[in-house]
């Protein structure tokens, strides 16, 4: 099987390669933006929360590829931000 960045699917892995986490040099931000899954909660929502304080909530059941959509946008986003403090430096 081969590894893949876990952000854009690239083969052109940077080390380290920890299984689950492996980025490609230009999806590497992305590693400080590690995104648990909480849920259902009391309130009947399951929520994606990263270290960072971003979040997205939305209800409980069938919409899982909502919730990863998110998550991958909030990687990129995270990784355009990256990109333009490097250039304003």
């Amino acid at each position: 099987m081969t590894m893949r960045c876990y952000v854009c699917g690239s083969t052109d892995l940077v080390p380290p390669f920890n299984p689950g986490s492996q980025t490609c040099q230009g999806c590497l931000p992305a590693r400080d933006h590690v995104v648990s899954m909480q849920g259902p909660a009391p309130d009947g929502f399951a929520r994606a929360v990263c270290q960072c304080g971003w979040r997205y909530a939305l209800p409980w059941g069938g919409h899982r590829d909502v919730l990863d959509t998110k998550i991958h946008q909030h990687w990129q986003d995270s990784i355009e931000t990256a990109s333009a403090e490097q250039v304003a430096a």
